[in-house]
């Protein structure tokens, strides 16, 4: 509310108005001049509360100033028109300070019509009742009534909102004004004497209602009254032992010495008096906050932030124990014990709650406030529910660098009115400490937390890697069950050597018939594209070409069944069971190729013979497979095709590598022809994608090329070193003998997949192989 630019004129005015009567009719002593000084300064209050932002309810505060001015400079006065000016000025102010200790329900206009009327009806009754000389008095004694009046209503108000003590103290000082104005209006006392106690109750209740009504003049609170009151008493008492004689320099000296030790004197009794008084003592809530917030500086740790913030409230404000903490980020809920022991919880808040402080601009909600709000604002609904279900009066939220870190909830105890400027203010205060502390203490925990979080992803995606590694390997050897190629078949013709022209031919004529036919090849060796070859050149070109790993799942009839009209490739035949090579011979001495049934091909490193001698396979399997085994040449015995099939993997590389096509140098052309290739061609290229994922120019040099020597035979059997040396360097040359291919080199070295891979990571060898699945050929 704007104070009335008017008061600023009207109030000056009235006061020289009144002092020009007193000097017209004579009545005024000289010394009385001296408080007219004190009349002008209540009567221009109104322009020093034009200063700032103008208080709530600073218009009835700048009524009284102008009122107690006008009673001021009429005070003590032999004239009944001053006198009754005297009695009416302060009957006005007293109403004003009686409107301003009324309750906020009750500043209604039809209220305050009331109100008034009952207060100035009664005043015109007193001061009919009373004779003229003496109405003036009449009035001054009824205006102390209500002075009385609203020291009750002050202490009823502190004592609601948990300021028992200050209400009880303000009321005991507003009867105790009460008292030497009485006395003062009864009795026959020199005039200067009466005004200057009337000048010292005046600025007493002025400045204490100042404070009521605008909490953040602290400055003008804790040392304005203690101030007024010295001043006047040191005047006072200065005037009464004053000498009527002459006195010399160093009389006035000495006397001006004492003037101001007395002042001093007085002004530190006052301000003691006066520091637990409703104008200088802050509500319970306010000091909690404050108190908080100086505890907070040292805090660094959530333990002690939950100690230093909580704590307060428990003790200072007569809240509500319940004061909750909740951090967002990682969510934590805080409060003390009995004891005053933090107690941390994870768990959410409540969303409404988060929802507001994020959302909505004030960063204290009042649930008072809110409640009011509902009607023309429908969005905060769910949060003044929230609060008002859960008996909550505050939500304070504490941010840094305008990051939100969490929320104070304060429960609303007795309090029934909205929060004061002074309790936002210092509760402001308290949610930037807050934030601030938060937001160092819990980036440890969020740091932590978010550790935790990568670590476990990690584990979940190694875990789905190697998953989906089994999964691609099943799903390679699988794939052709639906008619699909598994691999390139460009090695099988590049066959510009006599063997493999030789294969080729032998491979067709397989193609014509519909025996079972075993093919030989070693590791590394490109083994599939030869049993694809012989099916898609055969009468059952259009059915189902299924392979199935022998090491990987014992063998059932749903293999025969898979095959359908189609081929069936038994990949690396010696890794069946017995039981299953048992059961493999009597499925295959029952199928009928020509009838539709499927025709089975194996593949094996070693003869059938050979395997039937060492035991290894049962030999009636020997008896199922009547054809020659077909033998798929090495690649260190068809050098001519060593250019075709470098060329062939360098495309095939920059296509896998994303990168722009590159050539080979001579040089490195002539170390890949003198390599003796134990891996064959998935060693090549193994080799050939690990030199274009390193060269950086348009051609492959011997520099990009990995080391191409192969350890002897007394080197690979050195047991030099510790047992998990020679366990890497076991699994390490494995890997390389398999061109990369991890089922390969396991069954190698006679391991399960999964226990080779995980001992592959175990060493740090898993990146190496990863890189190489993808160059497997069979």
């Amino acid at each position: 509310m704007r104070i009335p630019r008017l008061l600023t004129i009207v109030g000056p005015s009235a006061a020289l108005y009144v002092l020009a009567a007193r000097a017209s009719l004579g009545v005024a002593t000289d010394d009385e001049w001296i408080f007219a000084l004190g009349a002008m300064a209540f009567a221009a209050s109104p322009i020093m509360l034009l200063v700032a932002p103008p208080p709530r309810a600073a218009v009835s505060l700048a009524w009284i100033g102008v009122s107690f001015g006008v009673a001021i400079a009429a005070a003590a006065s032999r004239s009944p028109v001053l006198a009754l000016t005297h009695g009416a000025a302060w009957l006005a102010a007293a109403s004003a300070v009686l409107g301003l200790a009324t309750p906020r329900g009750l500043r209604t206009t039809p209220w305050r019509m009331m109100v008034w009327a009952v207060v100035f009806g009664a005043a015109a009754v007193t001061a009919l009742a009373v004779p003229t000389p003496s109405r003036g008095h009449a009035l001054g004694l009824y205006a102390l009534g209500l002075v009385v009046a609203s020291g009750a209503l002050h202490c009823f108000r502190l004592a609601k909102l948990g300021s028992k003590l200050e209400g009880a103290l303000t009321a005991l000082a507003l009867a105790t004004l009460a008292v030497p104005l009485a006395w003062l209006w009864q009795g026959d006392f020199p005039s200067p004497f009466v005004a200057a106690v009337e000048w010292s109750v005046a600025a007493v209740l002025w400045l204490g209602h100042l404070a009521w009504v605008d909490p953040e003049r602290a400055t003008l609170r804790r040392s304005g009254v203690p101030f007024v009151t010295a001043s006047v008493a040191s005047f006072a008492i200065g005037l009464a032992l004053s000498a009527s004689a002459p006195q010399t320099s160093w009389e006035i000296a000495l006397s001006c010495v004492l003037v101001g030790i007395t002042w001093s004197g007085l002004f530190a009794v006052a301000k003691r008096l006066t520091s637990r008084a409703a104008w200088t003592v802050p509500s319970g809530l306010v000091q909690s906050a404050r108190h908080a917030s100086r505890r907070l500086l040292g805090a660094s740790t959530v333990d002690e932030i939950a100690v230093h913030a909580l704590e307060p409230f428990q003790s200072e404000s007569g809240l509500d124990p319940d004061v909750t903490l909740y951090a967002l980020q990682p969510p934590i809920r805080i409060r003390l014990d009995e004891g005053s022991r933090p107690l941390l919880r994870s768990v959410e808040p409540p969303e409404a709650l988060v929802r507001g402080v994020m959302d909505l601009p004030e960063p204290v909600l009042d649930a008072l406030v809110l409640r009011d709000r509902i009607v023309r604002e429908p969005a905060i609904r769910g949060i003044a529910e929230v609060m008002e279900h859960a008996d909550l009066g505050i939500v304070l939220r504490c941010a840094h660098l305008d990051h939100v870190e969490g929320f104070l909830a304060i429960p609303r105890g007795e309090r029934r009115e909205p929060l004061g400027r002074a309790e936002i203010r210092a509760l402001v205060d308290l949610g930037d400490s807050l934030g601030g502390v938060m937001a160092t203490a819990l980036a440890q925990r969020r740091a932590e937390s978010h550790i935790q979080e990568l670590s476990a992803q990690r584990r979940d995606a190694e875990d789905r890697v190697s998953s989906l590694e089994d999964q691609l390997a099943q799903l390679r050897r699988q794939s052709d069950v639906f008619g699909g190629g598994l691999v390139d078949e460009q090695a099988l013709h590049v066959a510009y050597s006599a063997s493999m022209r030789r294969l080729q031919t032998r491979a067709i004529e397989l193609a014509g018939t519909t025996e079972p036919a075993v093919l030989l090849a070693g590791a590394g060796t490109p083994v599939l594209p030869i049993a694809r070859f012989i099916h898609d050149r055969g009468a059952r070109w259009q059915g189902p070409f299924a392979v199935r790993d022998c090491a990987a799942a014992s063998f059932s009839r749903e293999w025969v069944e898979s095959a359908h009209e189609g081929t069936l490739v038994l990949r690396d035949l010696p890794a069946l069971a017995r039981e299953d090579q048992e059961h493999l011979v009597g499925l295959l001495a029952d199928l009928n190729p020509a009838s539709g049934e499927a025709r089975v091909l194996a593949t094996t490193r070693v003869p059938i013979a050979e395997l039937v001698r060492r035991d290894i396979l049962v030999p009636s399997l020997a008896d199922v497979f009547p054809q020659r085994d077909v033998e798929v040449p090495a690649l260190r015995n068809r050098r001519e095709d060593i250019p075709s099939l470098v060329l062939f993997a360098i495309d095939r590389a920059c296509r896998v590598l994303a990168t722009q096509p590159i050539g080979i140098e001579q040089d490195a052309m002539a170390l890949l022809l003198g390599h003796d290739w134990p891996g064959d061609v998935a060693e090549l290229d193994f080799i050939i994608e690990s030199a274009v994922a390193k060269a950086r120019d348009r051609s492959i040099t011997k520099d990009d090329l990995p080391p191409l020597a192969w350890p002897s035979q007394a080197e690979e059997a050195t047991f030099d070193g510790t047992y998990a040396e020679v366990e890497r360097r076991t699994l390490h040359r494995a890997l390389i003998r398999a061109g990369g291919n991890k089922s390969e080199a396991a069954r190698m070295l006679g391991l399960k997949r999964t226990t080779f891979v995980d001992r592959l990571r175990r060493h740090g060898l898993e990146g190496r192989g990863g890189a190489l699945g993808g160059s497997v050929a069979g």
